[in-house]
């Protein structure tokens, strides 16, 4: 799994950079911060298996700082690969507290962008991105949520299996015992029967002789 998030997260920093390799400069900003900000975007999205909460704060803020000095905007597609392990780590609320924060900083960003004139991008087409950013961020963390019940879902099942496997098992114990019980007063009760016999027939030999 740590594999595979290294490879999607090498795939996506090759997304981001072919969409904000030339981003820096709509702000006037260095290119190298840019490429700074583009890059931290991204590449914490690897470490989202041994740290969720910050790799999530890292892609969110640093990418709405991407989209706000972009000169076109893409989904904020790091922030919903890291966004579906937060429901499967961290508690619903948590979790809840962290997608909204996610939404709100993305939102903050495509702000950012829309406050500086775009040629080809008005208001709907602003609010079109947001919509789809929102969506996929969204999704993710439904998904996780949904995973994280069928595990429990399957981990309930699992425990009802053993302790009903315990249960059969105690019962079939205690048949045995109740079954050996039963065979050993009846073993009792015919060595009694068979010594009462001898020894009155051994009483009545001895009257004879």
């Amino acid at each position: 799994w740590a594999a595979i998030a290294r490879a999607c997260t090498a795939a996506l920093a090759l997304l981001y950079w072919f969409a904000f390799r030339e981003s820096a400069p709509v702000r006037g900003i260095p290119q190298q911060a840019g490429t700074v900000i583009v890059a931290l975007a991204v590449l914490p999205a690897a470490l989202r298996r041994l740290w969720p909460g910050g790799a999530l704060t890292l892609v969110v803020a640093c990418g709405a700082a991407a989209t706000a000095i972009s000169a076109s905007p893409v989904p904020q597609l790091a922030a919903a690969f890291v966004m579906y392990l937060i429901p499967l780590r961290r508690t619903r609320r948590q979790a809840r507290w962290l997608l909204g924060g996610a939404l709100a900083v993305s939102a903050a960003g495509f702000a950012g962008f829309a406050a500086v004139p775009h040629a080809g991008y008005g208001a709907p087409a602003i609010a079109s991105e947001l919509a789809v950013s929102a969506v996929l961020v969204t999704a993710a963390w439904m998904t996780g949520y949904s995973v994280r019940q069928q595990r429990a879902y399957a981990a309930g099942l699992r425990e009802q299996a053993g302790r009903r496997a315990r249960e059969e098992l105690a019962e079939a114990r205690r048949a045995s015992s109740e079954e050996r019980l039963r065979i050993a007063r009846e073993l009792h009760d015919v060595l009694a029967h068979t010594m009462s016999l001898i020894t009155v027939q051994a009483g009545v030999a001895n009257y004879v002789i």
